[in-house]
């Protein structure tokens, strides 16, 4: 099981109010941008706000911080086009998966043949 993380700071809030700086920010994406968007790092989700006036499809927020993923959820959830990705609900799931295959790979190593295991 993984760690939770708790973001205490209070920099995002500030720069929250930064508008010109998110605007210089996606001026230098937006040529990059696809039908689907991973924000890595969504925090409070004031760039996420600034992605979804954007010809985007799908966006993605990823974010580490348990308490900043569900505020951004939240404040975002009723944009059909926003999916928010729980990191610690992705590695919980890939350690599953990493477990299940090890286990599947540990029990085909008996063979068995039409005379018998081997």
């Amino acid at each position: 099981m993984t760690s939770r993380m708790h973001y205490v700071g209070s920099d995002l809030d500030a720069m929250a109010e930064a508008r010109n700086y998110y605007r210089w920010i996606l001026g230098h994406c937006r040529p990059h941008l696809g039908r689907i968007v991973l924000e890595h790092g969504a925090g409070i989700g004031t760039f996420s706000t600034s992605l979804l006036g954007e010809a985007i499809e799908r966006l993605y927020l990823l974010e580490p911080a348990e308490n900043l993923a569900r505020s951004t959820h939240a404040q975002l959830w009723d944009s059909h086009s926003v999916n928010t990705v729980s990191v610690r609900d992705s590695l919980e799931s890939l350690n599953r998966s990493r477990q299940s295959a090890a286990a599947a790979a540990s029990s085909s190593r008996r063979l068995t043949f039409a005379d018998g295991p081997r």
